[in-house]
């Protein structure tokens, strides 16, 4: 039996949340997906999208299969978002694909007409993946494949020293700055500016994906719920000395009461300022103050679309490892 989920209830929040967890410790079992807070702030955040849940019940009333549709408003409005897990007890039953059959009826009649989903499994699991034959199936095509990449912390700070000495004589024209929490109102121009860029510069490989609308309430809205999703907002910025403008910045987030695992979330210089080894002195600076502020941090994670030459040459020289492989699916509804 399928049954929508009250985005209010509680309970009914925590019920659908039992196969998210359940599939995410199938396939990390280090514990590095999501907790239940983290998403109910992202479900309930009404801003720049509407979010619809789903679950499969079974006879004996257990919740087999959980599914997130989730509809950009802002851009994107002919494209819906569905995250579908399945509790490992119950796959190969049926529940994923009834289940995935009323998300696209759902988006149908919500006049979308593209639907995107997601696969993100380890490396061992990848080239078997059960998830990607589920994809094809249901006649999902691969838009974007994208590599997990994870990082031991600490870094050898004599290693750091040295990869920033090499990287310096390149970005004389600009100083660091670092902050935690919500970026400082001088450079939030800057950070919006920064914003936009990722959004068209980031390798989109086949995906039907407008740039984002994005305006300083919205990163302001982004910046209270990750703090709402009670993590620390580590950033670093790169400002042009002579005109005072942030022109590049990363930011990672770390759970505050679970900090093992860190995310990497954009790294992002603009067009006009690349070439002086920014991104790599930026994660430098955030890769310090993490060994600084929040010791109890074993792990950075990150994703890369596999054309993103220059990030991942980046990522490669500070030792990030490539730990699982991801794939965007995406489906044009008739």
């Amino acid at each position: 039996m399928i049954e929508s989920v009250d985005l209010q209830d509680e309970a009914a929040l925590a019920e659908w949340f039992e196969p998210v967890r359940a599939a995410d410790l199938a396939d990390w079992p280090d514990g590095s997906g999501w907790a239940l807070r983290e998403l109910a702030v992202l479900i309930r955040d009404r801003t720049a999208s509407t979010s619809e849940l789903a679950v499969v019940r079974g006879d004996d009333g257990d919740v087999e299969a959980s599914a997130w549709v989730r509809m950009p408003e802002r851009e994107n409005r002919r494209v819906a978002e569905v995250r579908l897990a399945v509790h490992p007890r119950w796959r190969g039953r049926g529940s994923g694909r009834a289940l995935l059959d009323h998300c696209e009826q759902m988006v149908r009649s919500r006049d979308r007409h593209t639907i995107v989903a997601t696969t993100d499994e380890p490396v061992r699991e990848a080239e078997a993946s059960a998830s990607a034959r589920f994809a094809r199936a249901a006649g999902y095509e691969p838009a974007l494949a994208e590599a997990r990449r994870s990082l031991a912390l600490p870094v050898d700070p004599a290693f750091l020293d040295r990869l920033e000495a090499a990287c310096l004589c390149f970005s004389s024209a600009y100083e660091l700055v670092a902050w935690i929490g919500a970026c400082p109102d001088g450079y939030l121009d800057g950070r919006v500016a920064l914003a936009r860029s990722i959004s068209t510069d980031a390798p989109q490989g086949k995906l039907a994906k407008e740039a984002d609308d994005v305006d300083a309430d919205r990163i302001r809205t982004f910046e209270k719920a990750i703090d709402a999703m009670d993590r620390d907002e580590y950033s670093a910025g790169a400002v042009e000395t002579s005109t005072g403008e942030l022109v590049g910045f990363t930011e990672i987030g770390v759970p505050r009461t679970l900090p093992k695992h860190a995310y990497q979330f954009d790294t992002v210089v603009l067009p006009a300022h690349r070439g002086h080894r920014l991104g790599t002195l930026l994660k430098i600076a955030n890769l310090r103050a993490l060994a600084e502020r929040s010791p109890a941090t074993e792990y950075v994670l990150t994703w890369n679309a596999i054309e993103n030459d220059p990030m991942i040459r980046v990522n490669d020289m500070l030792g990030f490892e490539v730990v699982g492989l991801g794939t965007a699916w995406q489906k044009d509804l008739p």
